[in-house]
């Protein structure tokens, strides 16, 4: 079976062309991540998608709805956009954790800044983008590409302790259920979100240097989600009208 075929550079990367054009003569990290970035944002892109696909079938209620649900998708197409629209939130929610190995890796927030907005555009054909108002507090920001919507959401809302959850949280609502502001479905991925990260973390200190996850990384991120689960039941048990009469 032949292998997975890595794409070529998409054109029109403005991010990409600024990095080229300003930073002459290049040195070898930034050189290394140019000629890396599309191996990198294919491989990153992917794990989104399996996220997204994973998160979509978790979601669905039963099986006889799935089939139900897969065979409606599959006429209309709905799936494949609800399932494109997931994976780039997550995504987007990878890319603040992208950015800081990145600044550590290159020594420059400018640099990494400007080589997230890169990837992203090489995974999804997207320019960064930033939300209105009105879809940061109410709406949603599902329809914003890259990390500058996490930095406003934290600007706007800094008594949010995890604003990263929250606001992918938000776009899951209105992404899956259309309800950004269903407070169930923000919490009920919180989990995912961490763990998101987490993996995100393992697999671009992986493409930089070469390090897997050990067995200790693994087993200390499985008790963390143990216990941010058990924590969310425990909140939700204590709200009004869910407890057993």
């Amino acid at each position: 079976m032949s292998g997975h075929r890595i794409p070529e550079l998409r054109e029109g990367n403005k991010a990409l062309d600024y990095l080229v054009a300003c930073h002459q003569p290049m040195d070898g990290k930034l050189q290394t991540l140019i000629d890396s970035l599309p191996k990198f944002a294919d491989g990153l892109y992917r794990d989104a998608q399996d996220a997204a696909r994973a998160l979509l079938r978790k979601n669905t209620p039963n099986p006889l709805t799935r089939a139900a649900g897969a065979l409606a998708a599959l006429v209309s197409g709905s799936r494949s956009i609800r399932e494109t629209a997931l994976a780039n939130s997550i995504f987007d929610l990878e890319l603040t954790v992208f950015f800081t190995e990145l600044s550590r890796f290159v020594g420059d927030n400018e640099i990494a800044s400007a080589l997230v907005d890169a990837l992203l555009y090489q995974a999804t054909g997207c320019e960064a983008s930033s939300p209105s108002q009105d879809e940061l507090l109410d709406l949603g920001t599902q329809d914003a590409r890259g990390i500058h919507k996490f930095q406003l959401a934290h600007k706007a809302m800094p008594h949010i302790r995890d604003i990263e959850a929250w606001t992918f949280g938000k776009e899951f609502g209105a992404v899956v259920y259309g309800n950004p502001k269903g407070i169930a479905y923000i919490l009920s991925v919180s989990p995912f979100s961490l763990a998101a990260r987490v993996r995100a973390r393992w697999h671009i200190r992986y493409l930089l240097y070469g390090t897997p996850p050990t067995r200790q990384d693994q087993e200390a991120l499985e008790a963390v989600l143990k216990k941010q689960e058990e924590d969310l039941q425990k909140m939700i048990d204590s709200l009004p009208g869910t407890k057993d009469p």
